[in-house]
């Protein structure tokens, strides 16, 4: 069901009781009152005839109002203009014009841009309610009027604004008809607003145009709730948002990378990351894949050639022998050379032979002392086979 009264506080300014507005014909102008601030309730008129608007003096902050200004009330026709309005006291102000006279019944304004125009939308709704159903990919515009808007004759301009690769057209909410047709050679460049309010920021499109435009250079400021996504489309020139498709395309592959399928033989050996998902950031541990796999996805195919290196286990640290079995095999060494050289030389070297064998056994006791190693307590077999030589060693001498 469709509104039929709105309420709210705005800034008034109207004209004083002695042209109290009953008729909108019989209207005149008379001395303007300053702004003030009133309680405000916008009621549809059953007869179709326009919007009654009350001033109710009682919750205003004008004490001093009189008797006969708290029955003020204004009708306007259905077929009246809202448009912005210039104001040197209240920046976002707006008018409310009849369409024969051109003359004001009254100015309102608003704290800020986008207050004063969801006023002028409700009105309008109120006046005249929308017929035609909204189509996506359109953007409901409203024209922030100034003297180049004036001077291009797009005054109270608002409607459904849709682009195309041929220029900007706007349409009207009630029949569908265009309104207005832009062509591109006539719009120059495109940005948004970025000063002003908390609540206005990148809300107004602002739009540059050429000579070629019928009131020649100048700029057209747009009112767009949506004004970041029109501003995509007229820089592309009417071939759409491209960042919906980029972001869609993007997340697809996205997808596609994370979550790639894996053989069915291999599902219990997938590998998890240990970091956090609430942190925001993941990590990717790849899935094995199969040699000579391919892999495909909507911007490129891929051909992975893996071959896995043969996995050989590590060479073992060199071995480093006790000090026992160093002192055994240099004894054993030590006994071979000295049996050999008994067994080659003549008997009448023996004592040459014996002097000798003193000294390497000097030499190597000396050698052992130095040694770096750390003897061990022998064991019984070590026991043993030193018994045996030495025995080996007493047959040696009772051989010369």
């Amino acid at each position: 069901m469709a509104e039929t009264e709105i309420c709210g506080f705005l800034d008034v300014k109207f004209c004083g009781s002695k042209s109290k507005v009953h008729r909108v014909k019989k209207r005149t102008l008379g001395p303007w009152k300053t702004w003030k601030r009133h309680w405000c309730s916008f009621e549809k008129l059953s007869s179709g005839e326009g919007v009654r608007m009350n001033l109710d003096y009682c919750i205003s902050n004008d004490s001093n109002a009189s008797s006969s200004d708290k029955e003020n009330f204004v009708v306007i026709p259905s077929n009246a203009v809202i448009c912005r309005t210039q104001s040197r006291s209240k920046q976002f102000a707006f008018g409310i014009f009849p369409v024969k006279e051109r003359k004001p019944l009254l100015y309102l304004a608003g704290n800020s841009e986008t207050e004063s125009q969801r006023w002028m939308t409700n009105i309008r709704q109120l006046l005249k309610p929308r017929k035609l159903k909204f189509a996506p990919g359109s953007y409901k515009v409203s024209m922030v009027d100034n003297l180049h808007s004036k001077a291009s004759g797009l005054t109270g301009l608002y409607g459904d604004l849709t682009t195309n690769t041929s220029g900007v057209v706007i349409k009207d909410v009630h029949s569908e008809e265009i309104l207005e047709n832009f062509k591109w050679n006539e719009l120059n460049q495109f940005h948004l607003v970025t000063a002003g309010r908390p609540d206005d920021v990148k809300c107004i499109c602002v739009i540059h145009t050429t000579e070629e435009f019928r009131a020649g250079i100048g700029e057209l400021h747009l009112f767009c709730l949506e004004a970041g996504k029109l501003l995509q489309d007229l820089v592309t020139q009417g071939r759409g948002p491209r960042h919906k498709q980029t972001k869609a395309r993007m997340s697809n592959k996205t997808n596609e990378d994370v979550y790639q399928p894996e053989p069915y033989s291999r599902h219990h050996t997938r590998s998890h990351s240990d970091i956090s998902v609430t942190s925001g950031i993941y990590e990717e541990i790849p899935d094995e894949l199969e040699k000579n796999a391919v892999a495909a996805s909507s911007f490129y195919m891929e051909r992975f050639l893996r071959d896995r290196p043969s996995e050989e286990p590590p060479p073992l640290p060199p071995r480093q022998r006790c000090a026992s079995e160093s002192i055994k095999g240099s004894r054993c060494r030590l006994q071979d050379v000295q049996s050999s050289e008994s067994s080659s030389l003549p008997l009448s070297t023996s004592h040459e032979n014996s002097v000798q064998i003193e000294r390497n056994n000097s030499e190597f006791q000396r050698i052992t002392d130095e040694s770096s190693y750390v003897p061990m307590s022998p064991r019984l077999k070590d026991i043993t086979l030193v018994e045996m030589q030495a025995l080996q060693e007493n047959d040696y001498v009772f051989m010369r």
